[in-house]
C-alpha cells in the first residue's frame, strides 16, 4: 500500500514537472517586452493679468462757481510802452551811437607868416628876434606888362572850294546810283599846298573816296595865320556826291 502511493505521487510530481517545463519553454521563446520611454516634459505657459491701478479713495473737492462778471466802462485804448532794460552788453553800444555832444571848438586863427630859424645851443639864452631886411625901393624891379598873343586864323576852306575844281562823279557810280560824303583830313603846309592827306569818314564807296581823294591833293589852301606870319595847319574838307535827276 504505501509503495503505490509513493508511485503515484512521482507519477504526478513527474507530469508536473513535466508541464512546467513546457510552459516555461513556452514563455522563453514568445516576444521580449518593449522597453517603456520617458514621456518628454510638458511647459506651461501662463499669461498673467496688470494688476489693477490703486483707486484713489480721497474724496472730490467741490469748486464753488465763479462769480459773474462785473461790467465795467470801457477805457481808452492806448498804446502799449516798450521798457527797455539796459544789458551790461548794450551799454557800450549806446554809448558809441548816441555820443554825448560836445562843445564847438573855436575857430582857428589863420596861420601867421614864420621865419624858420636855427635852434640855439644854449637853452637858457632865449633866441633873438630877426627882423626881415628891408626892401629898398630902387631894388624892386618894375612890373612888366605880358602882350597878348597874337589871333590865329584858321585855313579857310570856303576860298578853297571857290577856287579849286570839283571831283568828277565817276561814271560806275553813276550807273550804280552810289551816294554819299566823303570827309578828308587835310594838312596845310605854309605855302598853301597838301603836305598830308587821308580820309577821315568814308562815304560808303571806294570809287566815291579815291575820286575825292585824287582831286583835293592838287587843291590849294589859303594857309593858317598867327597874326601876320603864314602856318601849317590841319583842316577837315567835305566832299558831297549826290545824284540829281
Amino acid at each position: 500500500m504505501p509503495f503505490a502511493l509513493l508511485g503515484r505521487i512521482a507519477l504526478f510530481a513527474l507530469v508536473a514537472g513535466c508541464h512546467l517545463v513546457a510552459i516555461a519553454a513556452i514563455v522563453g521563446h514568445g516576444p521580449s517586452p518593449t522597453p517603456l520611454r520617458p514621456a518628454p516634459p510638458v511647459i506651461e505657459a501662463r499669461l498673467l493679468a496688470p494688476a489693477p491701478a490703486p483707486v484713489s479713495t480721497s474724496t472730490p473737492v467741490a469748486v464753488p462757481p465763479a462769480p459773474p462778471p462785473t461790467p465795467t466802462a470801457p477805457s481808452p485804448r492806448t498804446a502799449p510802452r516798450k521798457h527797455l532794460t539796459p544789458s551790461p552788453q548794450s551799454s557800450p553800444r549806446t554809448a558809441r551811437q548816441r555820443p554825448v555832444p560836445s562843445a564847438r571848438p573855436a575857430p582857428e586863427p589863420p596861420p601867421a607868416l614864420a621865419l624858420a630859424l636855427p635852434r640855439p645851443a644854449a637853452p637858457s639864452e632865449p633866441a633873438q628876434p630877426v627882423e626881415p631886411p628891408a626892401v629898398q625901393a630902387s631894388d624892386a624891379a618894375p612890373p612888366t606888362v605880358s602882350e597878348a598873343p597874337p589871333r590865329e586864323t584858321p585855313v579857310r576852306v570856303e576860298a578853297a572850294y571857290r577856287s579849286n575844281p570839283a571831283p568828277r562823279y565817276p561814271l560806275a557810280s553813276r550807273r550804280l546810283g552810289e551816294e554819299g560824303t566823303v570827309v578828308l583830313r587835310v594838312r596845310v603846309s605854309a605855302d598853301g599846298a597838301v603836305s598830308q592827306l587821308d580820309v577821315g569818314s568814308s562815304s560808303g564807296s571806294a570809287r566815291l573816296d579815291r575820286a575825292a581823294l585824287a582831286t583835293v591833293a592838287n587843291w590849294r589852301f589859303e594857309p593858317a595865320r598867327r597874326g601876320h606870319v603864314a602856318i601849317a595847319a590841319a583842316v577837315e574838307v567835305p566832299i558831297i556826291f549826290r545824284l540829281e535827276n
